[in-house]
């Protein structure tokens, strides 16, 4: 069940192509548990919940209540959303207490922003995902928003070699993840 808002979403061919990219990769893997850096639209926490996650902690600096909303409809019961609102650098400290099996990195976009989530992502988990590993902003076609989530995630592969590392396209080639297993 979506809701108007979610569906509209839906209804272009990219947010769809991106929605089954995530859902292709949570397949694979059967992660039961996941930290979403960035809440964004719902759209990345509800399809983890539809694909059988069981704990998904989800950070946004801003008030996400209509993605809480979004989210809640897709949430089954045995499924827990721990919603945190909250500057990410303020909860690091102490979400490292905790393991997960997966951390999907969408929140702040800048390079030092993506390194720290980097950092910390390495120290509580095996899989990471990125989302714009691959958009245009990363490259200086919008210099008033640029993008390091490039640069971040190819010095990370640089210092620690992954056991494997995919680049995955949505949008056509205008965008990519970038899955890495250590």
């Amino acid at each position: 069940m979506n809701s108007p808002y979610f569906q509209s979403l839906l209804d272009t061919p990219a947010m769809k192509e991106y929605m089954d990219r995530i859902g292709e990769i949570v397949d694979e893997f059967k992660p039961q548990s996941i930290l979403e850096i960035g809440t964004g639209y719902g759209a990345s926490g509800s399809v983890f919940l539809d694909h059988g996650v069981k704990l998904l902690v989800t950070v946004d600096i801003k008030d996400v209540a209509r993605e809480k909303a979004e989210i809640e409809l897709h949430r089954k019961e045995g499924q827990t959303v721990e919603y945190i609102l909250s500057d990410i650098s303020l909860v690091r400290k102490s979400l490292l207490k905790r393991k997960f099996d997966l951390i999907y990195i969408d929140g702040n976009h800048t390079y030092e922003a993506v390194k720290k989530d980097i950092e910390m992502a390495h120290r509580m988990t095996k899989i990471i995902l990125f989302d714009d590993y691959k958009h245009p902003n990363n490259f200086g076609v919008s210099p008033n928003e640029p993008f390091g989530v490039f640069q971040a995630v190819n010095e990370y592969l640089e210092k620690y070699p992954p056991k494997s590392m995919r680049v995955i396209p949505w949008n056509g080639n205008y965008n990519a993840f970038c899955f890495i297993q250590r």
